[in-house]
This record gives C-alpha cells, sequence and structure tokens, in this order.
C-alpha cells in the first residue's frame, strides 16, 4: 500500500475541453487513491498552465512550494501542490 498519491498528468484532448473531463479524471484519481489506502495527494504544475491551475484551485488544491526550472526545455518552475487540508485526499 501506498501512502502518497503523485498525480503525473491529467491531459484532455484540445477538441474535448470545457466539458469537466479534466475534473471528472482528477476526482476519479483522487477517489481511487483513496481506495488505495493513499492519504495524501500531490502534483506539481507549471505556473503559465492556468487552466490547469484554475481546475486544481477550484478542487482545493493550494501551492506549497516551487520547484525551480523544473521544465528544463522552456526553463519554466514547477509549482507543487497539495490539496488545501494539509493533503490529506479529500472525501
Amino acid at each position: 500500500m501506498h501512502e502518497e498519491l503523485r498525480i503525473n498528468n491529467i491531459a484532455v484532448h484540445p477538441d474535448w475541453r470545457g466539458r469537466a473531463i479534466g475534473r471528472a479524471l482528477l476526482r476519479r484519481m483522487l477517489s481511487e487513491g483513496r481506495k488505495a489506502g493513499c492519504r495524501v495527494a500531490l502534483l506539481e504544475v507549471r505556473p503559465s498552465n492556468s487552466a490547469a491551475r484554475s481546475l486544481y484551485e477550484s478542487e482545493g488544491f493550494v501551492q506549497i512550494g516551487r520547484r525551480k526550472n523544473y521544465y528544463r526545455a522552456e526553463r519554466e518552475d514547477a509549482l507543487i501542490l497539495r490539496p488545501r487540508d494539509g493533503g490529506s485526499l479529500p472525501p
């Protein structure tokens, strides 16, 4: 059993964006993580990815750190996010 759920990537084809598919995928990942015994969730997101940041914030994620030059090719940092309540997976 793993205690930490690491969300590495959520992607929705551009033709299907704006239909709450990303939100459904995120919620399903969190639900499956809980079922598997995970107690905390973490993810990284580009500061420039405003759509993803908006989704995560609306689902209760907050920034807890920053990884400098995480995306090396673009020389962009990564924001580290976790659920607002200290990282615990939401019910």
